[in-house]
């Protein structure tokens, strides 16, 4: 087994009044050290867009003070951000650090939200190691660590012929990344066909006239483990008969192991060797602000009103409010980019005559509350329960408190990140916060035995 890569913090921007200067980035210390230190003010600390030979630029802005803020690399991964000898107001995924705040390691490893003096945002994230090699993108937006392992696994395999697998969560891009890997393959002049195994069979061709229409290229069983194992096995023994590569999307929950085994059919049992994993959005929090911008530009040429983006220079406010999207980039995504599409779509028709973007009734329906529903999407939700890959014992008070606070006390996505199940969340809390109560008895009692 591999040891896990270092971890490199950074910075990347979310908001800014130039729109062209969102997902540049800077990285604060090359060697995750305790004690290393990084300083950002006015005229201090240079972003650069990532993978460009750009020479890198300081946020140079009026409101940022000259005074900087200090970072200070801490135990376990975590980051102590000092503000006290600094002018600029720092808010901290909503909450305003007065002096100094220290951010666990696993806050960090999710994306830290810093609004700096309501004029611009910025995520404090990590890196792998390997951040500074250069990968093609293959057409696909997103430059966060987990996303880049998904553009070197495309390279790899596009160097060959094997089969391969996709699996994630709904609306995560998996059919984007499978013909990702059939353009950058020797096959990319020859046909990429789809066939989708929830589909009515109305909606498609026959299964025959697709893996004949495939021959040469790729054929790519969507959606496979829909498919029952009779049609994995017809599929297998057609595709041995003609030449054609070999693809199948999966959803995440369709097996709780890295590996897939016989049990989830004989045609995800072969590709499973090449297995790709896309990341979900809210582990790719530092992409959510590349690709709302990259939607909302979409959406504001087919307004014709792409002049609204322009940079409104230093004291006026921008279109997108800081905070707004600063809240974007909070938010969980329970149906990932799909989603996050649409969020750009009802913002830009609803706001693009108007100076300024706001969230209105509809996103505020959104994104108010944890446990309320998301709009009535044209779409269907995947399962969300979350995929239960450890025991609660072997969850620690320390950890448990840090995944409560990353992820705002909610309990989904925090059963997520700990491998447990939601009910065993609540067991843990209710058994530390008992054991809290019995120490502050105990406690009270010698203090009062002293007096």
């Amino acid at each position: 087994m591999h040891p896990p890569e270092p971890k490199i913090p950074c910075l990347t921007v979310i908001a800014h009044p130039d729109f062209e200067r969102v997902g540049e980035r800077a990285v604060l210390w090359d060697k995750p050290e305790q004690g290393s230190t990084a300083e950002l003010s006015r005229h201090e600390m240079a972003f650069a867009p990532v993978n460009s030979d750009e020479e890198g630029r300081t946020l140079d802005d009026p409101y940022i003070s000259r005074r900087a803020l200090r970072f200070t690399a801490a135990r376990f991964g975590g980051i102590r951000i000092d503000c006290s000898e600094s002018g600029t107001r720092v808010v901290a995924n909503d909450d305003w650090i007065p002096e100094d705040r220290v951010f666990l390691g696993v806050e960090v490893e999710r994306g830290v939200v810093l609004v700096l003096s309501e004029r611009l945002a910025l995520m404090l994230h990590n890196l792998d190691a390997r951040h500074a090699e250069t990968v093609p993108d293959f057409g696909l937006l997103g430059e966060n660590a987990r996303f880049v392992k998904v553009r070197r696994e495309i390279a790899r395999l596009s160097a060959t012929d094997d089969p391969f697998i996709v699996r994630g969560a709904a609306a995560t891009g998996k059919k984007d990344v499978a013909r990702a890997i059939h353009d950058a393959g020797a096959r990319s002049q020859q046909p990429f066909v789809t066939f989708s195994a929830v589909a009515e069979p109305d909606e498609q061709p026959a299964l025959n006239e697709l893996l004949a229409q495939a021959t040469g290229g790729t054929f790519l069983l969507d959606v496979a483990e829909k498919a029952s194992p009779e049609l994995q096995e017809e599929i297998l023994k057609a595709t041995d008969n003609i030449n054609v590569r070999l693809g199948a999307t999966i959803g995440s929950r369709s097996s709780t192991r890295k590996r897939l085994d016989a049990s989830a059919g004989p045609l995800i049992e072969r590709l499973a060797e090449n297995l790709v994993d896309v990341p979900p959005l809210d582990k790719r929090r530092d992409d959510v602000s590349r690709l709302f911008h990259h939607f909302v530009r979409v959406e504001m040429e087919a307004h014709q009103a792409l002049e609204r983006l322009a940079d409104p220079g230093a004291y006026a406010p921008p279109w997108l409010p800081v905070r707004l999207v600063a809240r974007l980039c909070a938010y969980e995504w329970p149906r990932n980019v799909d989603q996050l599409r649409r969020v750009a779509h009802l913002l830009v028709r609803d706001f693009h005559e108007k100076p300024h973007a706001e969230i209105g009734s509809d996103l505020e329906t959104l994104l108010e509350g944890t446990a309320a529903e998301p709009l009535d999407w044209d779409w269907p939700a995947e399962e969300d329960t979350p995929v239960v890959t450890r025991e609660p014992s072997e969850v620690s008070e320390i950890e448990l408190l840090s995944a409560l606070r990353a992820h705002r006390w909610q309990a989904k996505p925090t059963a997520a990140e700990l491998g447990i199940s939601p009910e065993a969340l609540f067991s843990m809390i209710e058994k530390f916060s008992e054991r809290t109560r019995r120490q502050k008895k105990r406690v009270r009692a010698r203090t009062g035995a002293r007096a």
